[in-house]
């Protein structure tokens, strides 16, 4: 005959510091490779973003990038995140290496990759065609 015994207590999870990706400090709790506190710095930077944009709707990168404190990297991330919309490019911003169009991020604009894309699909759509 068995005898119920207690249950075995929860396995404890051990969690290790790391380096936060941004301040270098060392964290237990990351949120996309970053501590809570950097987590912070940047929604609060993004609030800042935001309210400066409603204030000056036709700033550029630069600008934004002066009053929120956010770099133009992570300017750029918040808009291909869709959490921003694009701003009015300065003259020393990069331009696609195609058309010249004023970019965002990488090295392309979308209207190119949007192209290449499609050309690419085309392309693509043909090769199987052949091994038919």
């Amino acid at each position: 005959m068995r005898t119920r015994s207690a249950p075995l207590p929860a396995r404890r999870r051990v969690h290790f510091p790391v380096r936060c990706g941004a301040c270098g400090e060392p964290s237990v709790h990351l949120a996309h490779g970053i501590c809570l506190r950097c987590v912070r710095e940047r929604d609060d930077g993004v609030v800042r973003l935001r309210a400066f944009l409603d204030d000056h709707p036709e700033a550029t990168l630069r600008e934004a990038g002066l009053a929120s404190g956010l770099g133009p990297a992570a300017i750029a991330a918040l808009v291909a995140a869709g959490r921003l919309r694009t701003l009015p490019a300065d003259p020393g911003d990069p331009a696609c290496d195609l058309c010249g169009a004023p970019v965002a991020s990488g090295r392309f604009c979308a209207g190119c990759r949007r192209r290449f894309s499609e050309h690419s699909a085309h392309r693509a759509a043909a090769a199987r065609a052949r091994r038919r």
